[in-house]
C-alpha cells in the first residue's frame, strides 16, 4: 500500500471546502485517520463523550484490539473537530 507524501496529505485537507458542512467535517475525518492511524469504523464510531479537550486526548473504544485507547488530539485536528461538531451523537453523521 503507498501512502501519501506529507505534502499530498495537506494538499487533500486544503482541498475541502470549508464552506459546506461536508467540507468542514473531512478535514476533520483526514486528520482521525492520518495523523492517528484510526480505521474509518474507528472514525465514524467517535462520539462527542469520546473527545477530552481538556487533557486534548480522543479516548477509542470498541477498537479492533478490543481495548480502549487515549490518543493525543492535537491542535489542529482539534480545531478541525471543533469546527464540524454539532448536536449529533455521532460526531462524524453524514
Amino acid at each position: 500500500m503507498s501512502r501519501l507524501s506529507e505534502e499530498s496529505y495537506y494538499a487533500l485537507v486544503d482541498v475541502c471546502d470549508m464552506t459546506t458542512e461536508r467540507g468542514c467535517r473531512d478535514p476533520a475525518m483526514i486528520y482521525c485517520l492520518g495523523n492517528l492511524g484510526l480505521r474509518s469504523c474507528d472514525v465514524a464510531g467517535l462520539t462527542p463523550d469520546d473527545i477530552d479537550w481538556r487533557e486534548a486526548v480522543i479516548t477509542v473504544k470498541d477498537s479492533k484490539s478490543m481495548t480502549e485507547r487515549r490518543l493525543p488530539l492535537d491542535q489542529r485536528m482539534g480545531a478541525a473537530i471543533q469546527q464540524y461538531v454539532s448536536t449529533h451523537q455521532r460526531i462524524f453523521v453524514g
